[in-house]
């Protein structure tokens, strides 16, 4: 599925440089760090039933075994947890969440559980860097760095959420915390908690791929003449409201963008971002079986960027290349004439799965592109 999403399709130019990027960089870069500093040095917890929660706990396995025999064991294990808490994998179709997570109870929440290729060595000395949990679509665009905490301070008028979590990675992520943790610990501390590591490293560490997905949501909004959300202090601590000079880059890059001759892949690794080199790198999932049990939900993840992209080839007057058209419109119409990937869908994102596949597949085939 997806062809045009993949390492194959794409060339081998750099991302546009607009002027202000760097500036913009530096003051995100130093706003994340204080951030992740003060969740850190401030630690709170997270509730006994949090989902993160349950899924370490449940994880039995020794943790003085060899690092790389412990991340194979859970790996072994990741599949069958994930089943029996009715996420979505290769092969466990899932669903729609019936008790939302990470955001607030104005989205739709749908988790799938994608592994990741991990460098173990470099893993366990950057243990706290990692980033298990990471959010693959999300209808915010505020710039506010708030933590998915279950909190989220915006409503979404019943916006999607898709989040991927990595059980291995985040099984020797918590080994690892553990570790240093009690290396500053004596007998008489208390123990370290689950609901503890959850809220300072692995909740404060999605921020990453939350970010760039606002960004790229506040690029989406102004395509489309969408007044995105305003900034809003969400932290007892002060960050920088950059909306200003976000909104005036994103439109800079979007009339290049418009006015370029990319096609589609160069148009998504043409696109810069802050936490990822690009926009097909925010997008890219780790390597998996191609099922209809996980693949529904790749597809609602990837709804807005397909939407972004054909508004784009819209705009620039339909003249990406014919060829590379074909393939998407193969992706789409197999997609649409296969229902069963939906049937269990709520109507509204149905409706929207429908809509743009219809709308891709009838781009596609008027396309003006050159041959």
């Amino acid at each position: 599925m997806f062809a045009l999403l993949t390492e194959r399709a794409l060339g081998q130019r750099g991302a546009i440089t607009i002027p202000g990027i760097q500036f913009l960089k530096r003051g995100i870069d130093a706003d994340i760090e204080k951030t992740l500093r003060y969740y850190r040095t401030y630690p709170t917890m997270v509730l006994n039933d949090h989902l993160l929660v349950t899924i370490l706990n449940s994880i039995q396995i020794r943790l003085d075994l060899p690092y790389n025999e412990f991340v194979d064991r859970v790996y072994d294990q990741s599949q069958q947890l994930s089943a029996a808490m009715r996420l979505t994998s290769p092969i466990w179709r899932g669903g729609v969440r019936t008790k939302n997570t990470f955001y607030n109870n104005t989205t739709t929440e749908i988790i799938t559980t994608l592994n990741y290729d991990i460098d173990v060595e470099a893993a366990v000395k950057e243990w706290f860097n990692l980033q298990p949990v990471k959010v693959c679509r999300h209808p915010f665009t505020d710039l506010s760095m708030a933590v998915p905490n279950g909190k989220y301070p915006y409503p979404a008028d019943k916006g999607v959420v898709v989040v991927n979590i990595d059980i291995p990675m985040l099984a020797l992520m918590f080994r690892r915390w553990y570790e240093e943790e009690r290396k500053v610990k004596d007998s008489t501390d208390a123990m370290p908690t689950v609901t503890s590591f959850v809220s300072m490293f692995v909740l404060p560490n999605m921020l990453f791929t939350h970010f760039d997905l606002a960004v790229f949501n506040r690029m989406d909004c102004i395509q489309r003449r969408i007044q995105p959300d305003a900034f809003r202090r969400v932290h007892p601590f002060v960050l920088i409201d950059y909306t200003r000079f976000m909104d005036a880059w994103i439109k800079e890059l979007l009339k290049v963008l418009v006015d370029s001759t990319l096609d589609i892949p160069m148009t998504m690794t043409q696109t810069p971002l802050f936490f990822h080199r690009d926009l097909f790198r925010l997008f890219r999932l780790p390597d998996y079986v191609q099922t209809r049990q996980i693949d529904w939900a790749i597809l609602v993840a990837k709804i807005p960027l397909i939407r972004f992209l054909l508004n784009l080839d819209d705009a620039a007057g339909g003249r990406w290349n014919k060829n590379l058209k074909n393939l998407l419109m193969i992706d789409l119409r197999d997609l649409y004439s296969d229902k069963i990937y939906f049937n269990d869908l709520p109507t509204r994102i149905k409706e929207e799965v429908y809509k743009t596949l219809v709308r891709g597949i009838h781009q596609t085939q008027n396309t003006k592109g050159s041959p």
